[in-house]
């Protein structure tokens, strides 16, 4: 009896190979259902250590361009979370063009035609399915239905099923036709999400991580929390970003841009928070009295920037009074991005202590505390919440991304980059559970 219930648990344990490892957070999803794993492929060097460092016993390629098809074990399913960025929105779009990256699925492909893997998982950015106006997600779906697999995709993210975490990827499944297709299949379904909040993180760190804000951070937080707390008609704090470099300036930007006028008719106007231009050549104009996202080699701006740049001019007129007192303190600000606000909580009380902060290039970015945005692979972007006034952990961003793993104590960083390029763990399992029989 006992050795035929060992027969019937051994039948549903499936061989995978984790193709584009990193973490291994398909490879976590997947143990957790009984599946085995027979090669995992990873070309970066520190996440190859961090995946033998969890899963010693895995065999591990490097380059997939070099791994010959017929060298990878017999294996049931296959799962890619193949680069992105030629498809994200962060990266050139460049797609299959892009022949470092954008080709790798061709290889992907390559190998499951060789194998007739019975099932497969990829992952990429949601952006896939609009790129190059749906185009390359059309050839994608195509060449994977024209080597015999049936097909289903989903964009799906962590917050949708109570992990407070938005990042929206796209899964596409597939299973062979000739084994039955995805008859049985459908994606799961999504959860009630309204309790979701970062709250329901167990708040822990290591006692080596440095979580704290630097001295240009905490001096930028000061002066926006002082802003914000004080500011006359919180009501009517806007939505669009707070470009403060645009307070009382009047340089042109509508017709052309400060680089395609010339400099004469500069001189005299007020540039970076309303000084007046100096007399000075061109180049040392652009570079010390314009803001440097207007500064840009290029004859026009777009839309969106040029309403940013009018939107801020009339938010520092209607708000002058209460703006100068602070020009100096904001001036102050030694990160040109941290002179930059961006308030995504219309509606809400101006109290930092139940908000969500981060440092990004965009600027200090304050959101409602309820789910994180994406988790990043710069460290320094990591969500920082004053209440227990440090950025989140590696503890922290492993609840977020579903996974749990070692890393050396001398290496963080490397890990919150592999947890920032990491698929979630709890969708590839939800996803597997109802996938693979």
């Amino acid at each position: 009896m006992i050795n035929l219930f060992s027969k019937l648990i051994n039948k549903k344990e499936k061989r995978f190979v984790d193709l584009y490892a990193g973490l291994g957070g398909f490879h976590q999803g997947l143990k957790s259902l009984g599946h085995h794993c027979v090669l995992a492929s990873e070309i970066n060097q520190h996440l190859v250590d961090l995946y033998k460092l969890n899963y010693n016993t895995v065999p591990i390629k490097r380059d997939i361009f070099k791994i010959n098809p017929h060298d990878i074990p017999e294996h049931d399913i296959l799962t890619a979370g193949f680069p992105c960025q030629p498809f994200s929105r962060s990266g050139f779009q460049e797609g299959f063009s892009d022949l470092k990256r954008g080709n790798h699925f061709f290889k992907i492909l390559e190998i499951l035609k060789y194998h007739k893997t019975e099932y497969f998982i990829l992952e990429n950015v949601d952006t896939l399915k609009k790129h190059d106006k749906g185009k390359t997600f059309t050839i994608i779906l195509k060449e994977l239905r024209d080597i015999g697999y049936e097909v289903d995709y989903e964009i799906l993210s962590p917050h949708e099923f109570n992990i407070p975490q938005i990042r929206k990827r796209i899964f596409i499944v597939g299973r062979l036709i000739d084994k039955g297709g995805l008859d049985h299949f459908n994606f799961p379904e999504k959860l009630k999400n309204e309790k979701c909040s970062i709250n329901s993180l167990n708040f822990k760190s290591l006692p080596n991580e440095v979580l704290s804000l630097n001295d240009t951070e905490r001096g930028a937080l000061n002066f926006w929390e002082e802003f914000l707390m004080n500011f006359p008609e919180p009501e009517n704090l806007p939505s669009f970003p707070i470009w403060s470099m645009e307070f009382g300036a009047n340089y042109e930007f509508e017709k052309f841009t400060p680089f395609y006028t010339p400099a004469e008719e500069l001189i005299g106007r007020r540039g970076l928070f309303g000084e007046k231009i100096p007399a000075l050549n061109k180049e040392d104009i652009l570079k010390e009295s314009i803001p440097r996202y207007s500064s840009l080699e290029q004859e026009f701006f777009p839309a969106w920037k040029k309403n940013y740049i009018r939107h801020n001019r009339e938010f520092y007129k209607k708000y002058k009074s209460y703006i100068d007192p602070r020009m100096d303190k904001l001036k102050e600000i030694k990160a040109h991005s941290y002179q930059k606000l961006e308030w995504s909580c219309k509606g809400e009380s101006t109290d930092l202590n139940d908000k969500i902060v981060q440092f990004r290039p965009s600027g200090v970015r304050i959101s409602r505390n309820r789910w994180v945005p994406t988790l990043t692979t710069v460290k320094t972007q990591n969500i920082y919440l004053k209440k227990i006034d440090r950025r989140l952990s590696i503890l922290e961003h492993e609840q977020l991304q579903s996974q749990s793993f070692k890393v050396h104590p001398n290496h963080l960083n490397g890990g919150y980059r592999a947890l920032g390029n990491s698929v979630n763990t709890q969708l590839v399992k939800r996803i597997a559970k109802k996938l693979i029989l």
